[in-house]
């Protein structure tokens, strides 16, 4: 493995095990949950039962994605198209999340940090993708 594909792994592993971090919001008492929602500044929490289903499906679907991330982690030159594939989405998606945030009235910082992190994790994928495609 060339230091450009182990550092494109130990890139799609960090990001996946931080997406995975998403599953503690299903577990968490829905108390919990309210008291964060109240920490960030952003008021009670909603106590309609969509507010708690959004939150815990959003979660499960941020851990696929951690999952999918540390699965093609596993061979990175064979999914390499993939990677390249979701890295482009990712920066893509990064844009209609601040869209997003933005309409829906978030705070400005969260639409900010939200949408540049992911801009900036997935241009990083895309950067490393690409060195490793090139063998450097």
């Amino acid at each position: 493995m060339t230091p450009a594909q182990r550092r494109l792994t130990r890139v799609l592993r960090a990001v996946g095990l931080l997406d995975l971090l998403a599953w503690i919001a299903i577990i968490a008492p829905a108390t919990q949950i309210a008291a964060m929602h109240a920490r960030l500044g952003m008021g009670p929490f909603p106590e309609a039962p969509i507010a708690m289903y959004l939150t815990r499906t959003a979660s499960l679907l941020y851990g696929f994605c951690g999952l999918l991330l540390l699965f093609l982690s596993r061979d990175v030159v064979r999914y390499s198209p993939v990677i390249r594939f979701l890295a482009y989405a990712g920066v893509c998606a990064s844009l209609l999340l601040l869209s997003i945030d933005i309409t829906t009235g978030m705070p400005l910082w969260w639409a900010i940090f939200e949408s540049s992190a992911c801009a900036g994790l997935w241009a990083l994928v895309a950067w490393c993708e690409a060195r490793s495609r090139a063998g450097l």
